[in-house]
């Protein structure tokens, strides 16, 4: 087996595969011409001290299509877009309440940051790209990334927008609905 080169933790790469492979089944199940990768991004956590051997971004497989600085940006731009949330000032009664409302926020700025760095690399305008969100794994944040394409460039019929849509996310095909429940199953 090759070495590791930017090693977040033991398990990544069989982890990586875990998730392709759970992707593959579900999406080809959804439509055989979808064409489904995965990949791990990783970031070193800020409450960690620094180590030599800690990356400050890495990528599971490192041949992703990306290279680990195109991430460099995403702290700054995720504190940028929590700076500019809507709902920076609501405030909850309960305890409990706000911090699911700050859990929110701040998953919604992370989502953001890291879309927005794929969006001004993205090798092809005909892949979409999905973001699970960061949970702390050893010395880093890691978030699970999905692309999918389709081989015949077909689109899938959406509900039209609705107002929700402004606040809260509301899937509207039947793919995005299992794209997120798979991602929250991969967090």
């Amino acid at each position: 087996m090759e070495r590791i080169r930017l090693f977040m933790w033991g398990y990544q790469r069989h982890f990586q595969h875990s998730v392709e492979r759970a992707a593959e089944r579900l999406f080809k199940a959804l439509d055989p011409n979808l064409e489904v990768d995965v990949f791990l991004l990783g970031l070193v956590r800020e409450d960690v001290p620094a180590k030599p051997e800690n990356h400050p971004v890495c990528l599971e497989p490192e041949e992703c299509g990306f290279e680990p600085q195109a991430f460099a940006s995403v702290r700054k731009d995720t504190n940028h877009f929590l700076a500019i949330s809507p709902d920076r000032n609501v405030m909850a009664m309960a305890e409990s309440h706000q911090r699911s409302i700050e859990a929110r926020r701040l998953a919604d700025a992370q989502r953001r940051a890291v879309m927005g760095a794929i969006a001004e690399r993205r090798p092809s305008a005909k892949n979409e790209f999905f973001f699970s969100g960061f949970m702390p794994v050893a010395d880093y944040d890691v978030g699970v990334v999905l692309r999918l394409t389709h081989r015949h460039g077909v689109s899938y019929y959406e509900l039209p927008g609705v107002h929700a849509d402004e606040r809260f996310r509301v899937p509207a095909s039947l793919l995005e609905a299992a794209m997120g429940i798979f991602l929250l199953r991969a967090t």
